[in-house]
């Protein structure tokens, strides 16, 4: 009797095992097949971008376009991540004032979109103009960032009950 009740203990761990197993494996085997399929697919359709092609996709951006009508002698650095995606930057620099204008544009292939931004570092203020996305191409051509001299200060502008108009200069903001 004893003998028959080790036999069923064993076949009774057996059983619960195999059962327990094929409960996870179809709890986690569908999602395994989902990430193994979108993996596949990044890896198929992420074949090896050169970065000829890359600085292709970046030189086709408005913003590059803007920049370099705009400032023929700018220099630009790509850098590469792999797989399609890198950054180039793009900028100029007026030596008599020390400011400098950069463009910053950004490859993700996986979304296959160009994030942009431009900034204006002035070296006499320690606040920068700064533009991104949609307004980036009209911030290179409508602003002179190259010539600004001095700090940019506020104006307060008040209205009197007579009707007069007081302008005022105020300290630059800090």
């Amino acid at each position: 009797m004893m003998h028959k009740l080790h036999k069923f203990i064993i076949f009774l761990g057996i059983g619960m095992g195999v059962t327990l197993f094929s409960l996870l494996l179809f709890a986690v085997l569908p999602s395994i097949i989902q990430n193994a399929g979108s993996d596949w697919e990044q890896i198929v359709n992420s074949g090896y971008q050169s970065d000829e092609k890359l600085l292709a996709i970046f030189e086709s951006h408005p913003a590059y376009i803007a920049m370099y009508e705009t400032y023929p002698d700018a220099k630009q650095e790509l850098n590469s991540r792999g797989r399609g995606n890198g950054i180039l930057q793009v900028g100029i620099m007026n030596f008599e004032t020390n400011n400098q204008l950069v463009l910053e544009m950004y490859h993700d292939k996986r979304n296959d979109s160009i994030n942009v931004n431009a900034r204006c570092h002035t070296m006499n203020d320690e606040r920068n103009l700064y533009a991104d996305g949609l307004f980036t191409e009209d911030f290179i051509k409508n602003t002179n960032c190259l010539d600004i001299i001095g700090e940019i200060t506020d104006t307060e502008v008040t209205m009197h009950s007579s009707g007069d108009v007081v302008t005022r200069e105020m300290q630059p903001l800090r």
